[in-house]
């Protein structure tokens, strides 16, 4: 009953009623995502070796899913803390990005400069996570290279997370019109540069381009978490995405 419930707790309500999280949606396990992964992972492969399917568009669509299923489950951890605190605790989410990765990255790099096969000069662009932009700018990431799509990613973490919770203040909608409105930014931004003359390393590894597939998968999150379930349009979202990419490259 309401009258039985504290202050604190009847504004918490209040808050999670004003900012529609009120589907009771959650992410936990979902194996259907684990699946997606696989296909993301088949996709690289193929993209990487000499196939009559794809040729070597396979990577750009994989990695491109690879980028949607990190915006989707990012932001859907987030929007579950959101529902659960009316807040999002940006300070605890940085320390848990930097557990996951830290380790494993650092590991990695000790072992690559141990066998030589990446210079001192690309620590930096690795360390900072602007190894996209450095791969683009003609620097030799030896063995690295592939942290390209991890700088994309942590990239889109510092900036993400926070405007998401300025905008949930206005709930679930605006967030949504957010995530839309960026990746329709980016796209029609990767189509001029295309358009301009670029490489194809501009296209694939540019932030500017790669945030769209992000911010997709966080659209779709948001529209789980306001209607209670993943819209069907989610996998119509993923294959125009896959299909520009496919294009451009």
């Amino acid at each position: 009953m309401v009258e039985s419930w504290e202050p604190a707790e009847f504004a918490f309500r209040g808050l999670q009623r004003e900012a529609g999280l009120d589907s009771g949606w959650r992410l936990g396990h979902r194996p259907s995502l684990d699946g997606l992964r696989g296909i993301a992972v088949l996709l690289v492969i193929l993209g990487h070796v000499d196939n009559p399917i794809m040729g070597g568009h396979g990577a750009y669509v994989g990695v491109g899913l690879f980028f949607s299923l990190s915006g989707f489950l990012i932001t859907a951890l987030l929007l579950d803390e959101w529902a659960k605190r009316a807040r999002i605790d940006l300070a605890a989410f940085y320390v848990r990005r930097a557990r996951r990765l830290l380790p494993v990255l650092t590991v990695f790099t000790f072992a690559c400069l141990a066998t030589g096969v990446v210079a001192l000069a690309a620590l930096p662009a690795v360390a900072l996570y602007f190894a996209n932009w450095a791969w683009i700018l003609g620097v030799d990431l030896g063995a690295m290279a592939h942290t390209w799509s991890l700088a994309v990613e942590e990239q889109f973490y510092i900036l993400w997370p926070s405007l998401l919770a300025i905008v949930l203040l206005r709930g679930l909608r605006a967030a949504w019109w957010t995530a839309i409105a960026g990746a329709v930014i980016s796209m029609v931004l990767i189509l001029f540069v295309a358009g301009a003359g670029a490489d194809a390393h501009r296209i694939m590894a540019g932030s500017d381009g790669r945030v769209a597939s992000l911010l997709l998968g966080a659209a779709v999150a948001i529209a789980a978490h306001r209607t209670g379930r993943i819209p069907w349009s989610a996998p119509l979202a993923a294959c125009v995405g896959a299909c520009v990419l496919v294009a451009l490259a």
